[in-house]
């Protein structure tokens, strides 16, 4: 590092140049010492030292490129580099050799795929609600809208449950206990719930499910079994009486923006409240797309 420093006054932006300096001169000594002896015996003979000198700018030229195209696996490191300090972590090729560029390429490929992992796990974890392990609203977001366009995305049915009563567990039991009743809450969606059903925890104890290309009467027979299974079997109770939901529903028909599901889907779910909760309400004047 101190040679690299104190060279630096030569070409302070441009290594090759630095390092072409450095081979210029280091080359030329030899023609530099036949011209002192020449000098020194009185006879400089001028054809030995032009031959010499166009050997040497020969030898100079081909180390220049030699070493230009050595140094190539230090430019794509710090390519890499910069791609990782951008949140791109691409691994550059393995090499062989186990010099020092073999070791830097190793180092970098290291550091890429540690950096790629952990990006993956920050992206995992902002997409992901820290109580239930479910999907957050960004999460959801980011699934529906990922991929392809919403218009060859196929349509399904939107559910939008609410924890009846939730606000009374916290203030009688505590949030400790509303917490521990969401993550049953969360497992047993989870465990009612098909393989390819998305399952969102939307904000406090609602929870938002995409049930794709499914129907409104065949969703409305999935919830109505979850809600029989919450009565029957509840996660909980609050003073006897068995947690049970709210639950609205609304198509998403393919081709359609899936911000207006959600509004429609929220109404819905309002108004199985207003209804005197425990109950499920559908948006009407939509239906699946065949």
């Amino acid at each position: 590092m101190r040679f690299y420093r104190a060279t630096r006054f030569l070409f302070p932006n441009s290594l090759r140049l630095r390092m072409f300096a450095i081979c210029f001169v280091g080359t030329h000594v030899p023609l530099f010492a036949l011209i002192g002896w020449e000098a020194w015996r009185g006879a400089i003979g001028w054809t030995p030292v032009i031959v010499v000198l166009i050997a040497m700018l020969a030898g100079t030229a081909f180390s220049l490129a030699a070493i230009n195209a050595l140094l190539q696996p230090v430019r794509a490191s710090a390519r890499a580099l910069r791609a990782m300090s951008d949140g791109k972590a691409a691994p550059l090729d393995q090499m062989d050799s186990r010099d020092l560029m073999g070791a830097l390429i190793a180092s970098v490929n290291r550091a890429a795929t540690s950096a790629g992992e952990r990006m993956r796990e920050l992206g995992e974890a902002a997409n992901r609600d820290a109580l239930t392990g479910l999907l957050n609203r960004r999460g959801f977001h980011a699934l529906i809208e990922g991929g392809e366009g919403e218009e060859e995305r196929p349509g399904g049915t939107l559910a939008l449950i609410d924890i009846d009563h939730f606000k009374a567990i916290n203030d009688d039991h505590g949030h400790g206990a509303g917490d521990h009743v969401l993550r049953l809450f969360a497992q047993r969606l989870i465990a009612g719930l098909r393989r390819g059903d998305v399952i969102a925890r939307w904000g406090g104890e609602e929870f938002l499910i995409f049930l794709p290309a499914t129907t409104m009467g065949d969703a409305r027979a999935i919830i109505d079994r979850l809600a029989g299974e919450s009565r029957m079997e509840p996660v909980a109770a609050i003073g006897g009486c068995a947690i049970t939901f709210s639950a609205g529903l609304t198509p998403w028909v393919a081709g359609h923006p899936h911000e207006a599901a959600l509004l429609r889907v929220d109404a819905a779910l309002y108004a199985a409240k207003r209804a005197g909760r425990d109950c499920i309400r559908e948006t009407a004047g939509m239906t699946l797309s065949a």
